[in-house]
């Protein structure tokens, strides 16, 4: 390779699919490379994966193992241990890879390393703390896939060091081997219909959201331009909207932010914690005197742990905790009562707020948010 390149950062053990850019950054030659060579890489995988060889069904219909890989995810258990197959399968066109483990090798297919023993259960990337393997049985076992996006809050190489501030994003696609455990007299033969729990795992949700427009009242001012003037704000507004706590209407809950849910910052100290409450020292404050923490904002708790385990485990549960928050700017930290629970909280060693990616986002509720009627939402 003999072109001007600052540097070369792909690797495909990251399992990222895409990079994002985002509004007013400078563009580098290491981002659009770097995504350049995540396609490049799914293509050639997939080609070899696919051309000239049948495909094998998977479980139930929604899943292709690679016929290069035939092994994938192939669940083997023995001795109240359980492994994860090394290779590639295709869930609902997402690509999720196990990259095996042991010591590493050369994939000559796709000039690659990889490593040459299948997954042991408690191994897995994206689940580091999966649970117990349960006795009894028969269980099912089954692979959930889905895309995460990534920020320089949970990949802080992303950032250049040349520019000293974040350019880009990822799509990370992640995997996790779950158990549904002691499902009764079913098999792999039993129809989606006759397995009432696996029927509850999997099923849509119900959620639904509804929006409009309210109607603005006459501006008697003449110096005022009208609301029809469009907007006049100086910041664009990337408006986003989570359903924080599900449930029937009157006890679930939302959060919602006009920029996307992008102030945010890591969380460097844990300058105190008691049953009162908890100080946060942040890495920054924010950008500037829109984009910052202020006091009185509502603001969300979260880590890796959490985001990819969920909450006590259920998977569900993969959002973190809403505190409103006082900023003490000469410190740089930000309070908050009650304090943070057991599970946000790192145990030392290798598990740190930095391993964990530990971090604090900013959304916009603030006081009391009524809805037209003047209920409480």
């Amino acid at each position: 390779m003999s072109g001007d390149y600052s540097r070369i950062r792909f690797d495909p053990r990251t399992d990222i699919a895409s990079v994002w850019m985002q509004q007013g950054r400078v563009q580098l030659d290491s981002d659009w490379n770097e995504g350049m060579a995540a396609l490049d890489r799914r293509l050639r995988a997939e080609s070899v994966d696919t051309f000239g060889v049948q495909p094998v069904p998977g479980m139930r219909g929604v899943a292709v193992v690679s016929p290069q890989t035939p092994d994938a995810f192939k669940i083997e258990a023995a001795g109240g241990d359980m492994t994860i197959g090394r290779g590639r399968m295709y869930v609902d066109g997402l690509l999720a890879e196990n990259h095996g483990g042991g010591a590493v090798e050369f994939d000559a297919v796709l000039a690659e390393l990889r490593g040459q023993t299948a997954l042991a259960y408690q191994q897995q990337p994206y689940f580091s703390a999966p649970p117990a393997l349960p006795g009894g049985g028969p269980h099912l076992v089954y692979l959930e896939v889905w895309s995460r996006e990534l920020t320089y809050l949970q990949r802080p190489e992303i950032v250049e060091n040349a520019v000293g501030v974040d350019t880009t994003t990822r799509w990370q696609t992640v995997w996790q081997v779950r158990l549904l455990g002691n499902v009764g007299s079913v098999d792999c033969t039993t129809p989606d219909g006759q397995f009432p729990a696996w029927q509850a795992l999997t099923q849509s949700s119900g959620g639904r959201l509804s929006i409009k427009a309210e109607g603005v009242p006459p501006d008697l001012d003449p110096c005022e331009l009208p609301p029809s003037g469009g907007y006049r704000g100086l910041e664009n507004q990337l408006y986003r909207i989570e359903i924080h706590d599900g449930g029937a209407v009157g006890a679930a809950t939302f959060k919602w932010s006009r920029d996307n849910a992008s102030v945010a910052s890591p969380v460097v100290e844990i300058v105190s914690q008691t049953a009162a409450g908890t100080e946060l020292k942040l890495a920054s404050l924010g950008r500037d005197a829109v984009l910052r923490f202020n006091t009185g904002d509502w603001v969300e708790i979260l880590d890796d742990r959490r985001e990819l385990n969920g909450e006590n485990g259920d998977p569900v549960l993969r959002r973190g905790v809403m505190r409103q928050i006082t900023v003490d700017n000469a410190r740089q930290t930000v309070q908050f009562s009650p304090a943070l629970p057991a599970d946000l909280i790192p145990a030392g060693g290798d598990d740190t707020l930095a391993a964990r990616h530990t971090r604090v986002r900013r959304w916009d509720q603030q006081g009391t948010v009524r809805d037209v009627d003047g209920n409480v939402i």
